[in-house]
């Protein structure tokens, strides 16, 4: 049993970039009005930008071997806030090579391709939330070797993790999933042109449904308490990350 949201949207790659930084400030506008807890600046950067930040956060220490895991700590203590930022998001949104069959037999095992422009956002709606990645990205053409259709469109995906919400409580859990659905469902109804698609097992972007909404977030909490007891009573330990409350009858 699970409860996620996730959103994919796109945009004709023959778009122009200053089309995708309205879409991007309809957004970030959105996610302020929605009350979500933090929203990051909009950034747009380029490829040279891109290759820099994911150098610094995540290839240093591959040159100097030596570095061990508290210097590696201490050295990106001090890389600024939005260059460890847009190195994550690069890395999310990395293409890589997985063998299927769509890619190329040219691709070699562990074939990744970073993007070559990103434009866009990032934000939590609220506590025990993932981050909502509303970032637009282009791939240069050697992207099209693992998949043949990335590099004719302006890509974005977010699948905000939901799950810790629920250790606030079943209202709060609900709040930031409506907030999410009406993110995407604004976006799309303010810009028609843009591509979206949407997983949403509380089946609000369907139904509409506070009242099926309310009712699906009761059972899957009664269902991770039922599962956290069994495993309880049956000696196994049920470890709980700091700072969340434990699941309970």
């Amino acid at each position: 049993m699970a409860f996620e949201f996730a959103a994919g949207m796109s945009l004709p790659g023959y778009f122009r970039a200053e089309t995708v930084r309205r879409v991007v400030e309809y957004g970030h506008e959105l996610a302020h009005l929605l009350g979500f807890e933090k929203v990051g600046d909009i950034f747009d950067v380029d490829a040279d930008t891109i290759r820099d930040a994911v150098e610094v956060v995540y290839r240093a220490h591959e040159v100097d071997e030596l570095e061990d895991e508290p210097a590696r700590a201490s050295r990106l203590d001090v890389v600024d806030e939005r260059i460890r930022q847009i190195a994550q998001v690069a890395d999310r949104y990395a293409c890589r090579a997985t063998g299927s069959r769509r890619e190329s037999p040219l691709v070699p095992e562990g074939y990744e391709v970073y993007p070559s422009r990103m434009i866009g956002f990032v934000a939590v709606c609220g506590e025990g939330c993932g981050p909502v990645y509303f970032v637009f990205a282009r791939y240069p053409r050697e992207a099209a070797l693992i998949d043949p259709d990335i590099t004719s469109v302006w890509s974005a995906l977010s699948d905000p993790s939901e799950k810790s919400a629920l250790r606030v409580s079943e209202a709060h859990l609900v709040q930031c999933h409506l907030r999410h659905v009406w993110l995407f469902r604004l976006v799309k109804k303010r810009f028609p042109y843009l591509r979206l698609w949407v997983q949403d097992d509380g089946e609000f972007w369907q139904k509409e449904d506070v009242h099926r909404l309310l009712g699906k977030a009761a059972v899957y909490s009664a269902f991770l308490s039922l599962v956290a007891n069994e495993l309880r009573e049956n000696g196994f330990e049920v470890i709980v990350p700091d700072g969340e409350a434990p699941l309970t009858e």
